[in-house]
C-alpha cells in the first residue's frame, strides 16, 4: 500500500486528490507485483472458422439494451469529518492481515456509516480481492464468500462496482459446495453489464463448461450473444454465440442430414441474425459435417490426408465420441474439442510432423499446454486443467479408433495424470477454480 493519504494531493502533480487520480492505478500495480512475487508455474489460425465478416446486418436496427448502460464510477462528495473516518479506517486496515479481523472491521464501518461514506472506502480496488485471496491461502474461503453474499445483499451500490469478479468467485464456490441450482441467480450482473467484466464472463463460462455445468448458460447466453458479437469493445465476442449455435445444431447432428433437415437448420441459424460465413448456409457444408461426425470410430490414416482436412475430421468425430461415450452435452463436448484443436494449432506452429500426429510426449504437453494457459499475471488454470483432461480422453478415443494400443493409451493417460498432479498441487493454495479439478480424469 502507498503511504500517500487518500485525500492528499496526487503524486503525479495533477492537483487532484490521490483517490480521484492515481490511486486505482497504483493499487493495480501493487496487486500485479504481489502476484508476480508468488511462485506460479510457469494467431495465425491454421483451421477454417465458421464465423467471419460476410453477410452484414443493419446494426442500427439491433437493440443492444443493457450493453450500452453504465453506472457512475466517481465517489460521492462527503464532509471532511467523513473523510477523516475513511482515512482512519484505512490506517487501521493496513495493520491487519487476519481475514476474520478484516471482515469485522469492514462490517463495523459499513453498518455505522452512510452509503456515501461507505462508497468512499473504495473497496472495489483492493480490499475484497485481497480478503478472498488471503482466505484461500488460510483455507478459510467459506467466511470470505459469506462476506460476498453479505455485501451483495446489503450494499449493492458498492458490490456492483466489481460484481463480475465477486460473482465469479461465488459461482466457483457454489460449484465446489454442490449448490449448482443457485448459479443462475449470480449471472444477473453479467447480463446487465456484459461488456464491463467480459474477461471474467468468459472465464466463468469456461469454468462451467469445463466441469460439465452448461445448463445455466443456455438461457443466459441467448440473452447477450448478439450484443457481444457486434460489440466493438469486445475481442472474440463471437465466441459467446457457440452455446446458442450448438443448441440449434445438436438435434441436427443426431439426424440423417437430409436436405429438409439442412434447410430447417439454416433457417434457424439465419434467425440468430449473426454474420456467419456464407458457407454455413450451404448443403455441402452440413453434409460434410454429418459425414465426419458419424464416421465409424476406426483407424485414421494420417498419410492420406492433408493436416487441415485430417484434423478437422478428427475434431468432429472426437466430439461425437465425447457425446456418446462420455455422456457429455454438445456444449461441454465442443469446449473440450476446441481445446484439442488449440493444442494441435500450437503443435503445427512448432513445426511438428503430421505423420507423428498421435505421438504425444510429456515434454510436448508441458510446452504446449503451458502456452495455452499463459496469461499476463496468473496462468489460466481452467484452460490448463481442461486441456490435460481433453488429452486424456483423446487417448481413449484413439484406442477406440485403433490408432493406439491399450499400452499407448495407458502411457498417455499416465503422463497426463502426472502433469495434472503437478499443476494441481502448485495452484491449490492460491487458486479457487483449480479446486474443482481435484479428480482426474474428470470424465
Amino acid at each position: 500500500m502507498s503511504h500517500i493519504g487518500r485525500n492528499d494531493p496526487c503524486h503525479c502533480g495533477s492537483g487532484k486528490k490521490y483517490k480521484k487520480c492515481c490511486l486505482a492505478t497504483d493499487q493495480q500495480k501493487e496487486r500485479d507485483e504481489y502476484l508476480l512475487s508468488k511462485e506460479y508455474l510457469p494467431d495465425d489460425d491454421l483451421f477454417e472458422e465458421v464465423f467471419g465478416e460476410y453477410d452484414k446486418f443493419d446494426l442500427n436496427s439491433l437493440d443492444f439494451g443493457a450493453l450500452n448502460e453504465s453506472f457512475e464510477d466517481d465517489y460521492p462528495k462527503i464532509s471532511t469529518e467523513e473523510e477523516i473516518k475513511v482515512n482512519d479506517w484505512w490506517e487501521r486496515y493496513k495493520e491487519m492481515d487476519d481475514p476474520e479481523e478484516i471482515i469485522l472491521h469492514l462490517k463495523t464501518f459499513l453498518e455505522e456509516n452512510t452509503i456515501e461514506t461507505n462508497i468512499n472506502l473504495g473497496l472495489e480496488h483492493e480490499v475484497i480481492f485481497e480478503l478472498v485471496a488471503e482466505s484461500q491461502r488460510r483455507d478459510s474461503l467459506d467466511k470470505a464468500i459469506d462476506f460476498l453474499f453479505y455485501m451483495r445483499e446489503r450494499y449493492p451500490d458498492i458490490y456492483v462496482k466489481s460484481a463480475g469478479y465477486y460473482d465469479t468467485d461465488i459461482i466457483v464456490w457454489l460449484c465446489l459446495k454442490g449448490r449448482t441450482a443457485e448459479i443462475s441467480q449470480y449471472l444477473n450482473y453479467f447480463e446487465e453489464f456484459p461488456v464491463r467484466w467480459i474477461e471474467k464472463l468468459f472465464k466463468a463460462i469456461d469454468f462451467l463448461l469445463a466441469i460439465g455445468l452448461d445448463a445455466p448458460l443456455v438461457t443466459f447466453t441467448k440473452k447477450i450473444y448478439k450484443e457481444l458479437w457486434y460489440s466493438k469493445d469486445v475481442m472474440n465476442g463471437e465466441s459467446i454465440a457457440d452455446i446458442p449455435f450448438n443448441e440449434l445444431v445438436a438435434p441436427f447432428l443426431s439426424g440423417s442430414g437430409s436436405d429438409d433437415d439442412i434447410k430447417s437448420l439454416t433457417g434457424k441459424l439465419a434467425a440468430m441474425e449473426l454474420d456467419f460465413h456464407k458457407e454455413i448456409y450451404t448443403t455441402a457444408y452440413w453434409q460434410q459435417i454429418i459425414e465426419e461426425y458419424h464416421r465409424p470410430f476406426e483407424v485414421w490414416d494420417v498419410k492420406s490426408l492433408g493436416k487441415r482436412e485430417l484434423i478437422n475430421r478428427i475434431f468432429n468425430n472426437y466430439m461425437r465420441y465425447l457425446i456418446e461415450n462420455k455422456s457429455l452435452s454438445i456444449h461441454v463436448s465442443h469446449y473440450y474439442t476446441n481445446l484439442l484443436k488449440e493444442f494441435y494449432v500450437l503443435w503445427f506452429t512448432q513445426k511438428r510432423d503430421k505423420n507423428n500426429l498421435f505421438k504425444i510426449t510429456e515434454k510436448q504437453i508441458n510446452s504446449i499446454v503451458a502456452e495455452m494457459g499463459s496469461d499476463f499475471i496468473h496462468p489460466k488454470v481452467v484452460t490448463i486443467m481442461s486441456a490435460i483432461n481433453s488429452l486424456s480422453m483423446y487417448a481413449e478415443y484413439l484406442e477406440v479408433c485403433g490408432n493406439y494400443t491399450e499400452e499407448d493409451k495407458k502411457n498417455l493417460i499416465q503422463v497426463c495424470s502426472r502433469i495434472h498432479k503437478e499443476f494441481y498441487d502448485s495452484f491449490k493454495p492460491v487458486d479457487m477454480e483449480i479446486l474443482a479439478f481435484e479428480r482426474f480424469p474428470m470424465y
